[in-house]
């Protein structure tokens, strides 16, 4: 749990006392924590007062028992804050989870034991993404989501669910109306990218009833998001025919295809410590692009909006690697954006520009 060092990146400054042990006392929890559900030794990183030591799902994690003076804000599965609500105090990113249930519980059960249930209760929660595909269980996954948001809803707390590019295509993969995303215009063609020149092959071409975002037919398609494995955990063979669709699309539950409708692209809050600005996307924002028109799209959840797409129905905050990486000019010590996605933990010099997925969903 937390940004740890990996072959591409630099390690951030460590230390190397945990906190609880002989001679100095347990430290508070600190305001923002970065959760990562893969087995690596959890660092302890001080940045500014804002990061500490949690545990990762694979170790155990410090008891506290600190609370939070905050109240709950209510759950929204929209990409802002719940109005009326003042600046959160605590924050919780949860990064790719990819059907790799077990790991998801133990981090969890670690969260908990490290905050207290109240603590982690009071905690604004955001999972970062990409739920579904490589994992054994992504149907358990889906599941056990939906089971944290309805508690936390009943407790009036405040969980935020994004987007990633997996959860995109499976959502496009099961129809268009289970796309999370606004309602496609009338005058837009959601088969406009079906056969774009940049790809001769590796999705689904034949035409389908209602159409379907090409994402969905990449899914679908090919093996590029390992969906086999989503397939299998709902007990149904992987296929690109017609009749294995169907079978898969009977053997999806109704809360399942509501949930992933329900996503959020972007989640733009106020927060209490640090710059006083928290953005949590997917896969990160576009560098050279307007800051305020991918906002305006993201949170509007816009398909067609041109400031989103790098092109044949790919969306920079979902699926870009290099060009989003970096944190966006325009909020420079401004925010803290963080995202899941490309397969490491860091964190920029100043703290402020986190990536927090330890291994893109490969324990």
């Amino acid at each position: 749990l937390f940004p740890a060092s990996c072959p591409s990146r630099p390690a951030p400054t460590m230390e190397s006392r945990r906190p609880g042990e002989e001679g100095e006392r347990p430290a508070r929890p600190p305001p923002l924590a970065l959760a990562s559900a893969y087995n690596s030794p959890p660092p302890k990183h001080k940045h500014g007062g804002a990061f500490a030591s949690f545990a990762s799902a694979s170790t155990s994690a410090s008891a506290s028992s600190s609370s939070s003076s905050s109240r709950p804000s209510s759950l929204r599965a929209t990409g802002e804050g719940k109005k009326g609500r003042g600046p959160a105090r605590r924050v919780v990113c949860i990064g790719d989870l990819h059907g790799n249930l077990s790991n998801a519980k133990r981090l969890w059960s670690n969260l908990e034991r490290r905050l207290g249930r109240g603590g982690l209760m009071a905690a604004k929660v955001v999972f970062l993404g990409d739920y579904c595909d490589r994992g054994h269980d992504t149907k358990g996954m889906l599941d056990w989501l939906i089971e944290r948001k309805e508690l936390r809803a009943k407790q009036n707390a405040e969980t935020v669910f994004i987007c990633g590019n997996h959860d995109f295509a499976m959502a496009a993969y099961l129809g268009t109306e289970w796309l999370p995303a606004a309602p496609v215009p009338s005058d837009k063609d959601i088969d406009a990218d079906t056969n774009p020149k940049r790809y001769a092959s590796g999705y689904l071409t034949r035409e389908i009833k209602g159409g379907m975002h090409y994402q969905g037919r990449r899914w679908g398609g090919s093996p590029t998001y390992n969906a086999e494995m989503t397939f299998k955990s709902y007990g149904v063979a992987f296929g690109y025919t017609e009749a294995h669709r169907s079978r898969f699309l009977a053997a999806v539950p109704l809360a399942h295809k509501r949930f992933l409708k329900s996503l959020a692209w972007v989640h733009d809050c106020e927060v209490a410590f640090g710059p006083k600005r928290l953005i949590a996307v997917h896969a990160g924002l576009y560098v050279d692009g307007d800051l305020e028109s991918q906002l305006k799209g993201l949170k509007a959840r816009d398909l067609f909006d041109s400031s989103l797409l790098e092109g044949a129905g790919r969306y920079y905050s979902m699926s870009s690697r290099g060009i989003v990486e970096e944190m966006h000019p325009s909020l420079e010590k401004k925010a803290y954006l963080v995202s899941g996605h490309h397969g490491w933990r860091s964190v920029s010099a100043d703290g402020y520009r986190i990536i927090c997925d330890k291994s893109g969903g490969i324990p």
